[in-house]
């Protein structure tokens, strides 16, 4: 596909056609429709480097499963699980950002990018399934993560993720 158009003089330079230059370029039009956005890609189609579907950077997910937002037990081996719970609150303006862009006729099939999928987290070892335990108690106690499970149990693991399990 070739998307080339160059604009004169821009009044913004996005790099990239993935989700955050997509967002911000929506965002920047609806509060001054009359700017000159130009964006950059260097792939042959729009966002397919970070914001494919089968990468994760820019793309936007509730912080469930992103170990990286709680990284380690504190010295009472609880863990604090603040970052994962902002991660979470950004996730959920995101989806009114995009109930607005769907309510105000910016985008008109969500189903094409908005897919809910299942999250699950795999550690192994006995300190790591400790973490990821006491990760699962400081979730759990938020109204966010109601519903969220954990398990060391062989059986329920097949059920969720029977790969990890065969063999």
């Amino acid at each position: 596909m070739n998307y080339s158009t160059h604009i004169a003089n821009p009044d913004v330079i996005l790099v990239g056609s993935g989700v955050m230059s997509a967002n911000l370029a929506a965002l920047l039009k609806r509060l001054q429709p009359t700017l000159k956005i130009q964006v950059y890609e260097v792939t042959s189609d729009l966002a397919q480097e970070s914001s494919h579907g089968w990468n994760n950077a820019g793309t936007g997910h509730a912080g469930i499963c992103e170990l990286s937002y709680t990284p380690h037990r504190e010295p009472d081996g609880t863990v604090n699980v603040a970052n994962a719970i902002k991660i979470f609150e950004q996730f959920e303006r995101t989806k009114q950002f995009w109930s607005y862009a769907l309510a105000s006729g910016m985008i008109d099939r969500p189903t094409e990018f908005i897919n809910p999928v299942q999250h699950l987290s795999f550690v192994h070892g006995q300190d790591q399934v400790a973490y990821l335990k006491a990760r699962h108690a400081g979730l759990a106690a938020h109204h966010f993560f109601k519903g969220i499970e954990f398990s060391t149990d062989r059986t329920t693991i097949g059920k969720w993720a029977p790969l990890l399990t065969e063999g």
